[in-house]
């Protein structure tokens, strides 16, 4: 089954937003989340720290998985810029929050979410995803921030 594809676009504070969706998702489900960067071992400092301390009256636990990793880590929040490690066979259903901004069609996920600010270059390539996603036949919801 192909996975859901989610576009929050024209997000003020992108980190705020992601803290709330990690919330909800490890709130309301049994979904393991993956956090897919680029490979930049300062962003993902940085995130992983902002993940911990971003919210005023919680934190959300998470662990930065090396790429050549092996072993899948306990924590409900995984930050890797790589996806060689996780285990195809594995009946565990995964989140995967792309911030590569690159298509992933991956039937280990159940959902596949995109963050995209204001800027014009991000709208652009938000709009190339959905239109590839869309003419794929993947099921897609679309949520513009900036009416919130």
């Amino acid at each position: 089954m192909s996975p859901e594809i989610y576009f929050y676009i024209k997000v003020q504070n992108k980190i705020f937003t992601l803290c709330q969706l990690l919330q909800k998702i490890i709130e309301t489900t049994d979904y393991r989340v993956i956090i897919y960067t680029e490979d930049d071992n300062e962003l993902q400092d940085e995130l992983s720290q902002a993940l911990w301390s971003t919210l005023p009256d919680s934190f959300l636990a998470n662990e930065i998985v090396p790429k050549n990793f092996k072993e899948i880590p306990n924590s409900p929040i995984l930050i890797s810029s790589s996806l060689d490690w996780i285990n195809k066979e594995s009946t565990h259903p995964y989140v995967l929050i792309n911030l590569t901004l690159t298509i992933i069609e991956d039937d280990l996920y159940q959902r596949i979410i995109f963050i995209f600010g204001n800027q014009g270059n991000e709208l652009n390539i938000a709009r190339q995803l959905y239109k590839h996603y869309q003419k794929n036949n993947f099921p897609i919801k679309h949520f513009d921030m900036s009416l919130y």
